[in-house]
């Protein structure tokens, strides 16, 4: 179940990952010049009054948030988590009794 979901959403994460990487390797310059290139696009002639956040930093905040696809793969690895923590709960008292009984090498 698990495979089938990250096999299909991939690329997606793939995608995403490159997307951070390419504005996490931005230099301190180029985030400084792309802001006053914005501002200038925005403001024109009172661009030197405004400050707008570099594009690269403003694509970053729907980077920091699951999708639908994210939230959906998420559920799916709670369910097989709460399901083997309930196998465990289950085959626990029956590893106890045969280590107790030493059937089973503790």
């Amino acid at each position: 179940v698990l495979r089938h979901a990250a096999v299909e959403h991939a690329d997606d994460w793939k995608r995403r990952l490159a997307e951070a990487r390419a504005c996490a390797e931005l230099t301190q310059e180029d985030l400084k010049q792309s802001s006053i290139n914005l501002a200038k696009q925005r403001y024109a002639g009172e661009a030197h009054h405004y400050y707008c956040e570099p594009p690269a930093v403003t694509a970053l905040v729907p980077l920091s948030t699951r999708s639908e696809k994210e939230s959906s793969f998420a559920s799916k690895v709670d369910a097989v988590v709460a399901g083997l923590s309930e196998l465990k709960r289950a085959l626990l008292p029956h590893v106890q009794k045969a280590k107790e009984a030493e059937d089973v090498a503790g």
